[in-house]
């Protein structure tokens, strides 16, 4: 296991518990399963909802994909971040 840490601008960080899936040079994978019911904006998230996140030194924002617990995309999401 690997942990993510979100900081953020104007709420307090959090934490994540996440499996590495790929580490490359410049590029990992994380892969992360939520174990509550939650939302992004309108979207909501069931419990059980995956999301496999792309991290790359080299670029200034971070890819996630989540998938609900069927297996379909629920959407996209790019993070513009900094270190």
């Amino acid at each position: 296991m690997i942990e993510e840490l979100k900081l953020h601008k104007n709420k307090p960080a959090q934490r994540f518990q996440c499996r590495l899936l790929l580490q490359e040079p410049g590029h990992s994978v994380l892969w992360y399963s939520a174990p509550k019911a939650g939302a992004i904006r309108d979207i909501v998230l069931p419990a059980g909802t995956c999301t496999i996140a792309h991290y790359w030194n080299d670029r200034g924002y971070v890819l996630w994909r989540m998938f609900y617990p069927g297996g379909a995309l629920a959407g996209t999401l790019f993070h513009i971040c900094k270190d």
